[in-house]
């Protein structure tokens, strides 16, 4: 079967939950500016990239087959100061705190629900502009039981041995 990857280039990189959100003086919380700007980012993103989003309706038509799940991986593309100190070490900076809100950016500019992403994982990137590369999959989930077979005679942590 022939593997269709619909690739998402200079997509819009989401602020980390920890600047998403802050709360109102009588309870409660709000989107901050920099949660709205990438919300409008996204917006101006899927207004420029319409041809790259029909390619996703004629994958979902077509090879996809509606496919009930998809499986993301997010490249954060970021300047190298962002990520390492001058000597060299990583800087304390998550993917994973930007996930749910790329995840959200994602599934508004393709027009699906983002509960259809069952799998997702992301990497830093060194590079000049900072943004996302998002690659979109049809995944194929599979029950614990299949993973648990596909695992036999590997490593496994839980036996002890006497």
């Amino acid at each position: 079967m022939e593997q269709h990857i619909l690739c998402l280039k200079d997509f819009p990189m989401p602020p980390s939950l920890n600047h998403g959100y802050f709360n109102l003086p009588r309870g409660g919380r709000a989107p901050t500016k920099e949660l709205k700007d990438f919300k409008r980012q996204v917006e101006l993103w899927t207004l420029a990239n319409k041809s790259s989003l029909g390619a996703f309706k004629q994958l979902w038509e077509g090879p996809w087959n509606r496919a009930a799940a998809f499986k993301l991986t997010i490249y954060f593309v970021m300047a190298k100061e962002r990520i390492y100190t001058l000597q060299g070490k990583a800087k304390k900076l998550d993917v994973s705190n930007r996930i749910k809100f790329a995840e959200d950016g994602i599934a508004q500019a393709i027009g699906i629900d983002d509960r259809y992403f069952f799998g997702v994982s992301a990497e830093k990137l060194i590079g000049e502009k900072e943004h996302c590369v998002v690659m979109i999959e049809p995944h194929y989930p599979i029950s614990s039981v299949e993973l648990m077979k596909s695992l036999e005679g590997g490593f496994d942590t839980t036996s002890q041995e006497q």
